[in-house]
C-alpha cells in the first residue's frame, strides 16, 4: 500500500512542536510501500506478549507456556520469548517480561481495544485494556472480534515514536537537558517496537530499531 511519507512527516513535526521535542534534521521519510501484518498475526502477538507481561506479576510459566500452546501461538513466538518460559525468572527477566506492558498496549491500539493511543506519562487507562482481552474474555471471542486500524493511522504513530526515538539518543540536540528527564526512552523503544513489527515483513527479534 501507498501512503504519502512527506504528508506523514508533517504531521509528525506538528507532534513533536507540541511536546516540545527538538526535530532531528536528518532523518529520513519511511518507505511509502508499506506492508501490515495480518489481524491474526497481530492478534497472536497481543496473547503472546499479555502472556510474558503476566509472567511479571503472577509467575506461572507452566500455566502460560500450556495456554499459549493450547490457543496456538507457540510456534509463532522467537525462541527469545519461549525462554521467557524456561528461564530463571529472576529479576532481569522479570524487569524484560514488565516492559511487555509497553508492546502490548500498543499492539491492542493497533487492534482498536484501546482508542487512543496515550501520549507516554499522560495517564494510559491499562484497565480498559486488560478488561478487553483474554483472560478477561475468551480467546474465541476475542479473535471473532478483533479488527485492525487504518494503515495510514499505524504508520502515523510509528513516524511519531521514530522521530522521538531519534531526537531522544541525540542529547546535543536538546538546548534544555533538563526536559530530556521528563521522557523516558524505554516507553519510546518499546512501543516504535511494536509499530515497527506490525508494519514489516519481519519476526519480533530481527527489527532493527536504529535511528
Amino acid at each position: 500500500m501507498y501512503v504519502n511519507m512527506y504528508e506523514i512527516r508533517q504531521k509528525t513535526l506538528n507532534v513533536l512542536k507540541k511536546y516540545e521535542v527538538p526535530i532531528h534534521p536528518s532523518l529520513p521519510l519511511l518507505d511509502e510501500d508499506v506492508f501490515c501484518k495480518s489481524k491474526d498475526k497481530i492478534a497472536n502477538r497481543i496473547l503472546i506478549d499479555y502472556a510474558i507481561f503476566a509472567l511479571a506479576h503472577e509467575g506461572g510459566q507452566d500455566f502460560y507456556s500450556a495456554w499459549l500452546q493450547e490457543n496456538c501461538v507457540w510456534n509463532d513466538m522467537s525462541e527469545n520469548e519461549k525462554n521467557f518460559f524456561r528461564s530463571k525468572l529472576d529479576k532481569k527477566v522479570m524487569r524484560k517480561a514488565d516492559w511487555k506492558l509497553m508492546t502490548l498496549y500498543t499492539y491492542c491500539w493497533i487492534g482498536k481495544i484501546v482508542e487512543e493511543l496515550q501520549w507516554p506519562g499522560t495517564g494510559a487507562d491499562y484497565n480498559e485494556m486488560f478488561h478487553n482481552i483474554p483472560e478477561e474474555i475468551s480467546v474465541e471471542s476475542f479473535r471473532k472480534n478483533f479488527q485492525l486500524r487504518e494503515i495510514k493511522e499505524i504508520v502515523q504513530q510509528l513516524d511519531i515514536y521514530y522521530n522521538v526515538h531519534a531526537s531522544l539518543v541525540h542529547a546535543e540536540l536538546w538546548n534544555n537537558k533538563k526536559q530530556l528527564e521528563n521522557f523516558e526512552i524505554g516507553v519510546f523503544i518499546e512501543r516504535r517496537l511494536a509499530l515497527e513489527w506490525a508494519l514489516s515483513t519481519l519476526n519480533i527479534d530481527d527489527i532493527s530499531l536504529d535511528t
